[in-house]
């Protein structure tokens, strides 16, 4: 891929438009713009910047560990050679899978906010085993290997279905 700039915005959906307007005299034809924020459409964004190449992508919070599972889509304006290459960037962050942009929402839904729906639960769950004598490392241990076993008897033991 020859020499592009990639601007990624990671802003809170109503700060979108006022974004894209404060960015548009920085972007050119080879600027690549690589959305992380949910609900604003490439549409929409391709109405405020149109000679933008524009991709989206949902990252979850596995991420950060670079064990995340992130969807990611491109705008018709993104060639071949673009995609390979941002793919394998985006790869650092773990799996990434090109989807239908009508997709992303749900994957906001059911991956990259999973981990927030749970965390505050084993954290309390933490605490209760701590209450009850586990000391904090033995209570992380249980909880850690429950959940792992938990996962595997869910998804291999026809409970899933």
């Amino acid at each position: 891929m020859k020499t592009t700039s990639i601007v990624f915005l990671a802003v809170h959906p109503p700060m979108m438009k006022e974004t894209l307007a404060y960015i548009k005299a920085a972007m050119t034809g080879d600027s690549i713009i690589v959305s992380l924020a949910p609900k604003i459409s490439m549409e929409k964004m391709a109405a405020a910047l149109p000679s933008v190449k524009l991709v989206r992508m949902i990252p979850n919070a596995t991420s950060f560990i670079n064990k995340g599972y992130n969807p990611v889509a491109f705008h018709n304006s993104v060639n071949e050679e673009e995609k390979q290459s941002l793919l394998k960037l985006f790869g650092i962050l773990g799996k990434t899978m090109e989807v239908e942009e009508s997709m992303l929402e749900g994957y906001a839904v059911v991956s990259a906010m999973l981990p927030t729906y749970f965390w505050f639960q084993w954290k309390k769950m933490e605490e209760i085993a701590m209450k009850t004598g586990f000391s904090e490392a033995d209570a992380k241990k249980v909880i850690k290997e429950t959940l792992s076993r938990s996962i595997k008897l869910y998804y291999n033991h026809r409970f899933s279905r």
